[in-house]
């Protein structure tokens, strides 16, 4: 059964697509070994009945991740609308499955 977890993540990336290689989480570094599946969610969040414009979409890349211990997580990335944020964002640990 998932395990939420919901946590800020401090990743390492690594190749052309900037895939994550690894991540640290409570004080333990766990390597990642293959990247089962990636996807985009460019959805909305808050009030439905609101008037929603396209900056205020969802700029987030998940990743189902298998670490060398064999355990999977989901990570996302949360890049922000702007161009300059898109590299940095923010990334959390999402659940373990």
């Amino acid at each position: 059964m998932p395990h939420f977890i919901g946590k800020e993540i401090e990743v390492q990336l690594a190749g052309e697509v900037r895939d994550p290689v690894s991540f640290r989480f409570a004080d333990k570094e766990y390597r990642i070994v293959e990247v089962l599946e990636r996807w985009h969610d460019y959805g909305f969040s808050g009030d439905p009945a609101r008037k929603r414009r396209w900056w205020m979409r969802h700029h987030v890349t998940c990743y189902r991740v298998r670490t060398a211990e064999g355990e999977v997580f989901e990570l996302q990335h949360e890049r922000g609308t702007h161009p300059e944020q898109a590299q940095k964002g923010k990334w959390y640990l999402y659940r373990q499955q």
